[in-house]
């Protein structure tokens, strides 16, 4: 963690360190910056939205196309939006640039569907992160996955199939109620998976709580896995 000194501010000319954080709707996030501060304490944080500067009905246009898998948001009064991944790296790329050129520590471009027109860039890739966290607590085995979006299912289990888990991926808004959690839990309740992933950064950790409660199982949490591997670079 921090020092003393720099998390009770006793030293005012003391920097803190800052992070960037790219979301792919709009920003100010205001639950995504919270749960970073609550896992990297004294944490400066610049965020930035891909859609940044839009109007609601400029948004509402960049919807995905027929046979497009989509990407699922919250926009900062709660109402979540599928978006077509194109639209979001094609208004999102010049964000990503004044992250990079902010002077931040490190970049973090918060979305855990894949980004191949970003994976040179020297930014944090949440599906890079999730995908070595769970291989790292347990290499094979039944996955529980939670996607936000019924046309993101099939990609899902074919993408963690390959990396060598048997796959039982099932669809649950990141907006979802407790009841709509509960019943997505139930699925998992004939062969409970091993470990259970809620893919997405907008799930929160009062549903990772209601899942974890209601399955018995171990939950990985998209956000905090990436907060704590942020905290790596930042910290010290």
């Amino acid at each position: 963690m921090f020092d003393s000194e720099r998390n009770h501010g006793t030293d005012t000319t003391m920097t803190r360190e800052k992070l960037g954080i790219l979301v792919v709707g709009q920003s100010p996030r205001p639950e995504v910056e919270q749960e970073f501060h609550r896992l990297v304490p004294g944490i400066q944080i610049e965020q930035r939205g891909c859609l940044d500067g839009l109007k609601r009905e400029d948004i509402s246009e960049l919807a995905p196309g027929q046979g497009e898998i989509g990407i699922f948001t919250r926009l900062p009064n709660g109402e979540g939006v599928s978006l077509s991944k194109a639209a979001v790296v094609r208004h999102g790329t010049t964000q990503l640039d004044c992250l990079e050129q902010s002077g931040a520590r490190a970049v973090v471009a918060l979305c855990t569907g894949a980004f191949p027109e970003w994976e040179s860039r020297p930014i944090l890739l949440p599906s890079r992160i999730i995908r070595s966290f769970v291989n790292g607590l347990q290499s094979g085995g039944h996955l529980g996955v939670l996607s936000p979006l019924q046309s993101q299912i099939p990609a899902t289990e074919k993408r963690w199939s390959a990396a060598g888990y048997k796959t039982t991926a099932v669809a649950l808004s990141p907006n979802a109620t407790a009841i709509e959690a509960q019943a997505a839990s139930a699925i998992f309740a004939e062969t409970p998976p091993d470990i259970i992933l809620l893919d997405c950064v907008s799930y929160t950790l009062e549903t990772k709580t209601i899942i974890r409660k209601a399955t018995g199982r171990p939950v990985v949490l998209a956000i905090t896995a990436v907060a704590r591997t942020a905290a790596e670079l930042i910290e010290g």
